[in-house]
């Protein structure tokens, strides 16, 4: 089992045939075909020469957040009031939903590693 940090391309190159059967929670579902998703994919890699990972997924959907926020209400000094009562934003795979304390809730997939890929094996719903 591990985490969702780790599943990025060293890992299978470092982990070699010793990784078939491992088991990750993600939050993104690598075969998504949602046109965001595959732009951003495209735009990352050709400005990067390499696949996005969740980390860079998940700072590109922070600035969406800061931006939607922004729109609504330019006085940075109102940044935390703003962000506080935004419910709902487009992410790179779909609506995530923030709640009153902003956590994000979103759906997550389980993982595992078959025949040499990322395989996703069930989707667990946003609550």
């Amino acid at each position: 089992y591990g985490t969702e940090w780790s599943t990025t391309e060293s890992l299978e190159r470092f982990a070699g045939e010793s990784l078939e059967g491992a088991v990750f929670i993600t939050s993104f579902d690598e075969g998504n075909k949602s046109k965001t998703f595959l732009n951003y994919e495209k735009m990352y890699r050709d400005r990067f020469n390499e696949k996005s990972s969740f980390s860079s997924r998940f700072g590109y959907e922070s600035v969406q957040l800061l931006k939607a926020a922004l729109q609504i209400n330019a006085d940075t000094t109102q940044i935390n009031k703003t962000l506080k009562n935004i419910q709902k934003i487009k992410s790179l795979q779909g609506d995530i939903h923030l709640d009153q304390y902003g956590d994000i809730h979103r759906a997550v997939y389980i993982e595992k590693y078959i025949d040499g890929r990322f395989r996703i094996v069930h989707r667990i719903p946003a609550p």
